[in-house]
């Protein structure tokens, strides 16, 4: 036995919109229906939808906050970046077990009581009126503490010869003694030599400064007799020429780290030390 149910008919009621959603949020009476406006209640004739809005921009992004501004910075001191640093001192006394730079080219001389000595100028061309520069090495090989005196002359071809007196400390025995001298010649000058005599003295009990050479003082230019010495040579050019191209050269002074020196207009060929030959 079968049975034929016939077709449920389709409420037009239940495609429509909810209830709730229609009734009028002002009188909540009567039912909101779409007119040429817009939706409009059928009984107060309440517009939802057409207020007036007015158009206000979008707010502005916000900007962020310095976090220094306003903050109490600390007291810095002054930079010193661009104040030159004075150099840092120089030892000028050494063990004899570590040679000194240069010394195996030396020559040596011996000044009796184990004490040997060597001096050199390390640029042996200068401009006009630039003080000559000797260095002096003094050994003290033997086995008691030992001082030395020091006669430094120089001899030039522009005027009288000048000497210095130095007297050093107490060497300790295998020490060495590592002292330069800057040394003024007349500026009318063209060549000379400086000429260094070394004797050992009894023991003064004061040990040498091995961070302070001992002072040159002028004294007259006699020379002594019969004692060892030393020579070095040197020459005033005012426009030297390079060694390696021939070119002009320029003399620049000392600027820490970098020492005086020569150097060539042509090629930058930088000359410290030795000859231009």
């Amino acid at each position: 036995m079968s049975y034929l149910l016939a077709p449920t008919p389709i409420v037009a009621d239940a495609l429509l919109l909810p209830r709730t959603v229609l009734e009028c949020r002002s009188c909540h009476s009567g039912r909101l229906r779409k007119g040429p406006q817009g939706y409009v209640c059928d009984h107060c004739g309440f517009a939802p939808f057409g207020e007036h809005r007015e158009k206000v921009p979008p707010p502005s992004p916000v900007a962020e906050k310095d976090p220094t501004v306003g903050r109490p910075r600390p007291s810095t001191p002054l930079s010193t970046s661009a104040m030159p640093l004075p150099p840092p001192p120089q030892a000028v006394l050494f063990s004899a077990q570590q040679p000194r730079p240069g010394s195996l080219r030396m020559f040596w001389t011996d000044a009796g009581a184990g004490v040997r000595f060597a001096a050199e100028v390390p640029l042996q061309v200068l401009p006009p009126g630039e003080p000559v520069e000797a260095r002096i090495l003094v050994q003290n090989a033997g086995g008691s503490p030992t001082p030395v005196r020091l006669f430094v002359l120089t001899d030039t071809d522009g005027g009288p010869k000048r000497g210095g007196l130095a007297t050093t400390g107490d060497l300790p025995p295998g020490s060495v003694l590592d002292a330069t001298y800057s040394l003024t010649v007349p500026a009318n000058s063209t060549r000379g030599s400086v000429i260094v005599h070394c004797e050992p003295v009894g023991p003064l009990g004061r040990g040498q400064d091995p961070w302070q050479a001992p002072a040159l003082q002028p004294v007259p230019a006699a020379t002594p007799r019969l004692q060892p010495s030393v020579r070095a040579a040197f020459a005033v050019r005012p426009n030297p020429r390079c060694p390696r191209c021939t070119g002009p050269m320029r003399w620049c002074p000392r600027e820490p780290p970098e020492a005086r020196a020569w150097v060539c207009e042509d090629c930058a060929h930088r000359v410290e030390g030795g000859i231009l030959n």
